[in-house]
């Protein structure tokens, strides 16, 4: 049922987009400046959905950035991992059906100071990305199930909540432009004092619980984003503005009640504490 469920989303988010006359297809603008790529396979990152492999990503994105960048490019299958952190000048690129998939364990996402923001982060980096026609998959239920049983036993605190899909953070020149972001446990993706950032075709799908489901992307103290030919299944609001957050421009954005988030001025500033949702 999960699985035709994803079709039908998947179907929608390509239907929606095209009836805007916009071409569905990603922009990977990072594909001539990322320089060279580099296969997921020759790192021993496995493809069969059942071997993690953080330990893998991370020492491929490691030494692409030791060798002054690339991308790290993963062909068909599906991926499992736990957190990973992007480095200046690596571009994660995902070709069609290449599946990114979240671990169902919280114990998987965890950094050196404790509890990871997301699965893909990026912190104080320029030049960096996820791009491509592939999925990043969220694997929400699980994970949340996850969370709720370990707190119930007291293993970790009540407080803890789930990662984003992506989570950026202090960053410049960052291309997000994997087409498919499904079954995020929490909002997809959360961008704060970053600037110079490009959201393109893609289609963005939280996971729906009793409370509702969670945002589609955050953005915070952030400047010169763009968001475009997009397709939005999420919570409301689909898009939060938080803090001194300016020039914001929505080209294309499509939601799935058929309506079209605008944002059209070259220069718009959001400092109150109450956030701007749409």
């Amino acid at each position: 049922m999960k699985d035709f469920k994803t079709v039908i989303f998947l179907l929608l988010a390509t239907i929606c987009l095209q009836a805007n006359a916009q071409t569905y297809l990603v922009k990977d603008s990072n594909a001539n400046q990322a320089g060279r790529d580099h296969l997921a396979s020759k790192f021993g990152i496995k493809s069969d959905g059942r071997t993690l492999n953080t330990n893998s990503i991370q020492k491929a994105i490691d030494f692409i950035h030791q060798k002054g960048g690339g991308r790290l490019v993963f062909y068909v299958g599906r991926y499992l991992t736990g957190s990973i952190q992007l480095k200046a000048n690596v571009v994660i690129h995902l070709e069609e059906g290449a599946v990114l998939v979240s671990s169902p364990s919280i114990y998987d996402y965890r950094n050196g100071s404790g509890l990871a923001k997301a699965l893909v982060s990026a912190v104080n980096i320029k030049n960096t990305g996820v791009t491509g026609k592939g999925v990043i998959e969220g694997n929400g239920d699980i994970l949340l199930n996850n969370i709720n049983e370990q707190a119930n036993k007291g293993f970790i605190d009540n407080g803890i909540t789930a990662p984003a899909l992506i989570s950026v953070d202090s960053c410049d020149q960052v291309t997000l432009s994997v087409q498919n972001y499904i079954y995020a446990a929490t909002d997809a993706l959360r961008i704060n004092h970053t600037s110079n950032l490009t959201i393109d075709s893609a289609a963005i799908k939280t996971t729906k619980r009793a409370s509702g489901a969670p945002v589609g992307i955050t953005l915070s103290n952030s400047k010169n984003i763009k968001v475009s030919n997009c397709f939005l299944d999420t919570g409301l609001p689909y898009i939060k503005l938080e803090n001194a957050t300016e020039n914001i421009h929505f080209v294309n954005v499509v939601t799935v009640d058929g309506n079209r988030l605008k944002m059209e001025n070259k220069r718009v500033t959001y400092s109150s504490k109450q956030p701007v949702q749409f």
